[in-house]
């Protein structure tokens, strides 16, 4: 899984995003779901947007609470935080080989 981080502006500071295999364990298990189903069927879920920012920051953060995410972030940047959440969660599941075209 891939180890880029992606820069994140929270209402108290940047942070760095990171969906590392911890990462992602950490918001199934919270959120009951799979990141991959969530991100296609669900990606604007506010619920699912401080679930995904709180597993993506505990790499750096680890005694960070789903509460302090909620109250630092900042609603006018939703769109932009579910856009960085899909190129984080894009770049762990980057295997960094083409796929082959077809003949």
């Amino acid at each position: 899984m891939g180890e880029k981080t992606f820069d994140i502006e929270l209402k108290d500071g940047k942070y760095a995003l990171k969906f590392d295999n911890r990462a992602l364990y950490r918001f199934e298990e919270l959120h009951g779901q799979s990141a991959t189903t969530v991100m296609v069927r669900d990606p604007g879920s506010v619920r699912a947007i401080n679930h995904f920012l709180w597993a993506g920051l505990l790499h750096e953060h680890p005694d960070l609470s789903v509460a302090d995410v909620i109250d630092n972030v900042d609603s006018r940047r939703l769109k932009e935080y579910v856009d960085t959440i899909s190129q984080a969660i894009n770049a762990a599941f980057d295997t960094g080989e083409k796929a082959e075209k077809k003949k």
